[in-house]
């Protein structure tokens, strides 16, 4: 099972790994 703090950490380091992505590619 998933706690509630495991989806917050997924959904940090997600937004995080895409923002850099985005400025990679601007």
């Amino acid at each position: 099972s998933i706690s509630f703090g495991e989806i917050v950490i997924i959904t940090l380091l997600t937004l995080y790994t895409l923002e850099r992505i985005l400025k990679m590619f601007r």
